[in-house]
Formats: structure tokens, C-alpha cells, sequence
């Protein structure tokens, strides 16, 4: 692959010559490159995951450019040569990450990220037989990665408590502690 600045002769150029070069811009660089040949073997099971992956990923992408609100929030978090269908690609294959989790008194505490936003963090309560005791949606802090959730119940020794993190696509990702 090859990256073309000032070149008059592939300025503003796309497009493939024969079936060996194909020319693309790219965040105003003119990128040169082996032409793709097609498939010769069938896609393998991790091949196929992929691309059903990514076939969702360019889902969530155009719904998010179809709702000019979201596209503005997305093409805002863009830098030089991204735009919101890019940030919303890696948004839609990026989970929210469960950094920490903690019971200080009532209040669970749980830190979640995301590349992009974390959307909601819901809490549930379990006592040792696995019975759920409570659930509810946690409260975002103020510094937007802390999630507070106050329990009704007491959770005793033993207790299990789940929380799960979910972002705007709708990746989920949970983390559970016990009880001391």
C-alpha cells in the first residue's frame, strides 16, 4: 500500500485500474493498493463470526447516521480523518468495561467505561441460595464513570451482587463480587 501527497496525476482519483491497483481518499490522502482478488477458500467459523460482527457493527453505524442528534454526539467524539459512522463502528464493537465494583454501607459503587459512552448499569442483589433479592438501574456519578446503586435489602455475607454495564449498541458486559 502506498500514500500519495500532491500528486496531480491521483489527486481526487478513486477507483481500481484493471484488476491489480485500486486507488482510494482516505482523510485527504490518496491510498494506493493491490487490487482485492476474490475468496478462494469458504470462510472459516471465526471468519464467519467476524463478519456477522461487523454486519451488525454497520447496522448500529447507519441507524446512528440516520438520527441527526446521534450523528452530531458521534462526529463530535471524530478526530482528523474519522467521522461518525467510523466512531460508531468502533463503538458498536467495543463493550463497556467493569473497572471496580464495591459495597460501602447500602451503596454499591460500580466503575464502568466505554471507548465511547456507557448508556445504563443495572445492579442486582442475590443471596447465597441465588434467590434475587433486589434489582434496580444505578445512578451515574458525577465524574460519568462512577455508578452508584442504593440497596433496599441488606446484603448479608454470603450475598451475590451482579452488575451489569451496557453502551448504546447494546454491548453488556457484568461483573459479580460476594459478599464477605
Amino acid at each position: 500500500m502506498a500514500k500519495a501527497d500532491n500528486n496531480v496525476l491521483l489527486s481526487k482519483l478513486s477507483g481500481s485500474i484493471g484488476k491489480q491497483v485500486t486507488i482510494k481518499q482516505r482523510g485527504g490522502k490518496t491510498i494506493v493498493s493491490k487490487a482485492q482478488q476474490p475468496r478462494e477458500k469458504a470462510a472459516t467459523g471465526k471468519q464467519l463470526e467476524a463478519q456477522d460482527k461487523f454486519t451488525e457493527a454497520t447496522a448500529y453505524a447507519k441507524g446512528v447516521l440516520a438520527d441527526p442528534e446521534m450523528a452530531a454526539v458521534y462526529r463530535s467524539m471524530a478526530q482528523p480523518g474519522q467521522n461518525a459512522y467510523n466512531i460508531a463502528i468502533r463503538d458498536a464493537y467495543n463493550p463497556p468495561v467493569i473497572e471496580n465494583m464495591e459495597k460501602a454501607g447500602n451503596n454499591i459503587i460500580v466503575r464502568a467505561t466505554d471507548d465511547f459512552r456507557v448508556y445504563r448499569v443495572t445492579v442486582g442483589i442475590y443471596s447465597a441460595e441465588g434467590v434475587m433479592l433486589e434489582e434496580g438501574n444505578a445512578l451515574m456519578g458525577r465524574n460519568g464513570k462512577d455508578w452508584m446503586y442504593t440497596a433496599i435489602t441488606e446484603a448479608l455475607p454470603g450475598c451475590r451482587v451482579m452488575a451489569v454495564a451496557e453502551d448504546l449498541p447494546g454491548n453488556r458486559t457484568n461483573r459479580e463480587i460476594v459478599i464477605a
